[in-house]
């Protein structure tokens, strides 16, 4: 496969080939396959990796399924803001390295720095798909960004840090992380926010008449309260022996498909099983149409 041309020529494929913007989450545990399945969704894609996983589900057993030939570049943290005539574009966006146990650093320029090229890609007409890979270390990057700014504020006042964010904190933080799906909405761009799971609590009566929060046992997406509202398809993967399931859990086109398993699922397997059960009548953009049209 050789990397897009003009300007033009991308936008006329999204025209013709595109029209359906979707917003998926992605969740599983740890080496469930979901960057490789984010990275399947429609040429050009922006990918933000919190998550630093990318290069394994490139080069892994897919590669020559859906990355043999594309033109994939990889950009360190701070090093360019280029994504021009690249198929996939990589941003490393790794943890950035404490050395005080007590103040933060680092976290609020990585903010930024993210958001900056967040907007861009949302705003370009040439980019089909954005990856947020993780959208829960995307969270805890923002969370701690927001620490970051009371510790300096409180600093500047000559008062003692604080080592961690109130409940009643998180506003700003969450509200942050809905921007980008709003952003997705209004700017019509696929948007592919991958999640890690983890244990769900809830509260629970004990013998002696006290109330306390207790594992249910369950798996829950680890991120944004709220996220099914914000988005309109999440799958959960696992893998069984030498296979990935993943199951929808929601699907706003159509509610009939939630519960539904899919082998090795694809961005192409999923947007068809979607289009196909609604009669065709919504047309989503598919990686496989855009490699028959070049």
């Amino acid at each position: 496969m050789k990397p897009r041309g003009s300007v033009e020529e991308r936008l006329w494929r999204y025209i013709t080939i595109g029209g359906h913007m979707v917003l998926l989450s992605i969740e599983a545990d740890e080496k469930c396959g979901k960057t490789t399945m984010a990275l399947t969704a429609p040429l050009p894609i922006v990918c933000f990796s919190f998550d630093l996983g990318t290069d394994r589900a490139i080069n892994g057993t897919k590669y020559d399924e859906w990355f043999k030939g594309l033109k994939i570049e990889h950009v360190p943290y701070g090093a360019g803001t280029s994504w021009s005539g690249n198929d996939i574009t990589i941003y490393d966006l790794p943890w950035p390295l404490q050395l005080n146990q007590d103040l933060l650093s680092g976290f609020t320029d990585l903010w930024s720095y993210f958001m900056q090229l967040f907007v861009r890609a949302a705003m370009d007409q040439t980019i089909s798909t954005i990856v947020v890979d993780t959208m829960t270390l995307c969270r805890r990057v923002r969370a701690e960004a927001h620490l970051q700014t009371l510790q300096e504020d409180s600093i500047a006042e000559k008062k003692r840090p604080r080592k961690q964010l109130l409940q009643i904190e998180y506003g700003p933080v969450n509200n942050s992380i809905r921007s980008l799906y709003d952003a997705a909405k209004t700017m019509d761009k696929n948007l592919i926010a991958v999640h890690h799971l983890t244990d769900e609590y809830k509260p629970q009566l004990k013998s002696d008449g006290t109330v306390e929060s207790m594992a249910t046992g369950a798996r829950i997406l680890e991120g944004l309260t709220g996220t099914y509202r914000a988005i309109g398809t999440a799958v959960r993967s696992e893998k069984v022996g030498t296979k990935f399931f993943s199951k929808i859990v929601v699907c706003g086109d159509n509610p009939v498909l939630e519960g539904m398993s899919i082998v090795d699922c694809s961005w192409d397997t999923l947007v068809g099983m979607i289009s196909s059960s609604l009669g065709g009548r919504i047309q989503i953009q598919r990686r496989g149409q855009e490699v028959a049209a070049k």
